[in-house]
């Protein structure tokens, strides 16, 4: 945007004098261009949470006791609690592979010895809580169950 002098027979440019834009009381657009607002992260449901964070508790605590090592080695070795709150709160769909779970937390020596059986109790809970919300959203819904039925009965 090029200023010019309020004057109808002048020249003057105002813009010719600095670099870069002025501030023209355009105030809204400059925002509009300015501010994009940042994607929330997704977390996992806050009812699944504690669920997931106490199975993964008991993954490790009964993983150190079976460990020969577990009297030298602390059982945060394994993995500390920082990263058993960050896997319960990682949603189902941000841990798709054993390399996501490594990405996340230890390293890729961790990930072969440890890694696989964290991904197996994460997959196994997800799949059980997609399983519970079919089941409560038939329960929630009688009449989808009846809908499901009827193309049944329209095919004999």
């Amino acid at each position: 945007m090029v200023l010019r002098s309020s004057h109808p027979d002048s020249d003057f440019k105002l813009q010719s004098f600095f670099h870069g834009e002025l501030y023209t009381s355009d105030i809204e657009a400059a925002i509009a261009r300015t501010a994009t607002r940042r994607k929330r992260n997704q977390l996992r449901a806050t009812a699944e949470r504690q669920q997931l964070l106490d199975i993964l508790i008991a993954w490790r605590e009964q993983t150190h006791d079976e460990d020969p090592y577990q009297g030298v080695w602390p059982i945060t070795r394994l993995i500390h609690d920082d990263g058993l709150e960050l896997l319960s709160k990682t949603p189902a769909t941000g841990i798709t592979s054993l390399s996501d779970l490594v990405a996340l937390e230890e390293s890729e020596e961790w990930g072969s010895e440890y890694g696989t059986q964290i991904f197996t109790i994460i997959k196994q809970f997800d799949q059980q809580c997609e399983v519970k919300a079919k089941t409560n959203s038939q329960s929630r819904n009688p009449m989808a169950h009846e809908l499901q039925r009827e193309p049944k009965l329209a095919q004999r």
